[in-house]
């Protein structure tokens, strides 16, 4: 993770939650993967976890649809996404542990 990729990121997530309505699920599952999230089988829907500095995020549910992400859901989901970015930040200037 570069700062210079992370700042994409974060002005995409912000963009998005600025908009939450009538976003992909496949959307979410990029942006995670980009964070550094993986799939891992637990839960009824996919769920993202980060395999590399686990510490940094909980594990994350993203419904598999094939429809938009409803508005709470998607709302939450970059929430979460966004706290991998200020997480990622914090990491990437060596703050503490993560």
């Amino acid at each position: 993770m570069t700062p210079k990729h992370l700042a994409k990121i974060k002005k995409t997530l912000l963009a998005m939650q600025r908009s939450p309505r009538g976003h992909k699920s496949v959307e979410f599952e990029g942006l995670a993967r980009a964070l550094g999230r993986q799939p891992d089988n637990r839960g009824k829907e996919p769920t993202y976890m980060r395999r590399k500095d686990p510490e940094l995020a909980r594990p994350l549910s993203i419904p598999a649809h094939s429809v938009d992400v409803r508005v709470g859901t998607a709302a939450s989901i970059i929430d979460a996404l966004l706290d991998d970015v200020v997480q990622w930040e914090a990491y990437l200037r060596g703050d503490g542990d993560g």
